[in-house]
């Protein structure tokens, strides 16, 4: 089973900021502007989910390195049934933090947030995306430890680098070369595309942002909260596939080493037939 301290970090910290933000968000400690204190608090939830693709992957890649996962599948282990067990039992866990954040909505009477109906299914969308991304994360890196504190830089990257490469165009093409410059609102607009496209932290913030606060009087062609849910589906798919696929070769060349390239037992056949679909 998944580590006590790590199912106890992934659940209690977000858990920690969802009451955190909660008071800060009722008692208007760092505005009264109702627009800044719905940034600080998706930004608060946002942040604390940082570790949350890196724990996530940590788990797989153990069970690899310990051999964990070969001896699931000599014993006959269902590929479909393994995956499926794990994102199950994972979204479970989060679908706790995901609760409390919705209660907390109306003990404080955060109306921008609960009386929007997509933001229930961003809630919710991005615990499957965050567990996807960590999933995808757990074929990227071979050690655990290293997986669990470079993953939120990765992510964190990820959100800074739309600024960062609008910027680099900005500098080069207008107050270099001179030929065009983008608007300051459709700077704005681009980068929250590049951003709900890069991460799921991103995806959320953004559909967030545009399902509680109308921003098209500053920022033009921002993402739809519902196109970012429609982002969310998709890359939750993508992302499982391709995590599936990997483990599901893996699989097939521990069977090709345990019975021999000319010889599979029946048992393994089904198996190798099961997890290419």
């Amino acid at each position: 089973g998944r580590n006590d301290f790590v199912t106890q970090c992934m659940i209690l910290f977000p858990l920690l900021v969802v009451f955190v933000s909660a008071i800060l968000y009722d008692e208007e400690v760092i505005s009264t502007d109702t627009f800044t204190k719905n940034i600080v608090a998706l930004a608060m939830y946002m942040f604390s989910f940082l570790m949350v693709p890196g724990l996530l992957a940590e788990f797989l890649i153990r069970e690899r390195v310990t051999k964990l996962r070969t001896v699931l599948t000599v014993s006959g282990c269902d590929f479909r049934a393994y995956w499926l067990g794990s994102f199950l039992a994972d979204f479970a866990l989060l679908g706790i933090v995901a609760v409390a954040c919705m209660v907390s909505w109306h003990a404080i009477g955060a109306s921008d947030f609960y009386e929007e109906p997509e933001t229930y299914f961003l809630l919710l969308f991005f615990n499957t995306h965050a567990i996807a991304f960590g999933y995808l994360c757990s074929y990227v890196f071979s050690d655990p430890k290293t997986c669990i504190f470079v993953t939120p830089t990765i992510i964190l990257g990820l959100l800074l680098v739309p600024n960062i490469i609008l910027g680099l165009v900005q500098l080069l093409f207008d107050q270099g070369l001179g030929l065009f410059s983008i608007a300051a609102e459709d700077f704005g607009g681009i980068a929250l595309w590049m951003m709900a496209l890069l991460t799921p932290h991103g995806s959320f913030f953004v559909g967030m942002l545009d399902a509680s606060y109308d921003i098209s009087s500053f920022i033009n062609h921002a993402p739809p909260a519902y196109a970012c849910i429609i982002i969310q589906i998709i890359q939750t798919a993508l992302f499982c596939y391709i995590a599936c696929y990997a483990d599901s070769t893996s699989v097939q060349e521990l069977h090709e080493q345990a019975f021999g390239e000319d010889f599979i037992d029946l048992n393994a056949q089904s198996l190798l037939q099961e997890s290419e679909y």
